[in-house]
């Protein structure tokens, strides 16, 4: 009897990592931001995003949004989750900021952000880009803000943000092309 394979993921053949080099370095530098709504489509192919239509409005295309934080206080972190008894298998991609000195205008911003389902480009300090929302909308999984009680500590917010998705996040090379504000 002959099995027959179901899987519509297609899957590629290993090719193995060669030797690590000693040039590595953690963190991310920046995130861009949209609405999940003001992304028409994405076209990913092996991996990498090689397309972004944003929705227009009279015209104007819609852009994504800088966010900005100091060294070291932004990171990311995609986690396989696999259950061989019922055969799925996703990725969690948890996207972690911290923005320094509450203000009135920042606790708008984490408002909208918290509320909404976004798109996000992530560049990391190597200086490779990012996608995260392929496949479902990126949300707000936590959001503190905090005064801090001695003067080392931080006042500010502390944000996570979510995509879970079929595959790892997508590289992404050519960010000047997708209208970044």
């Amino acid at each position: 009897m002959a099995i027959i394979n179901t899987c519509a993921i297609t899957v590629g053949n290993l090719q193995g990592i060669g030797p690590q080099c000693a040039d590595n370095i953690g963190g991310i530098k920046r995130v861009f931001l949209c609405l999940n709504g003001d992304v028409d489509t994405v076209t990913a192919a092996n991996g990498e995003v090689t397309a972004i239509t944003m929705v227009e409005d009279e015209g104007t295309a819609r852009k994504f949004k800088e966010y900005s934080f100091r060294k070291a206080t932004g990171g990311m972190t995609s986690t396989a989750t696999v259950n061989d008894a019922v055969g799925t298998i996703f990725y969690t991609t948890e996207l972690q900021l911290q923005f320094s000195a509450m203000t009135k205008e920042k606790n708008v911003e984490i408002n909208n952000i918290t509320r909404q389902g976004l798109k996000a480009i992530v560049e990391d300090r190597k200086g490779n880009y990012w996608y995260l929302g392929k496949d479902d909308a990126v949300t707000a999984t936590a959001a503190v803000a905090q005064a801090g009680t001695a003067y080392e500590d931080l006042n500010g917010y502390t944000l996570t943000l979510s995509d879970v998705s079929l595959s790892m996040t997508l590289a992404e090379l050519r960010l000047p092309a997708y209208r970044i504000n």
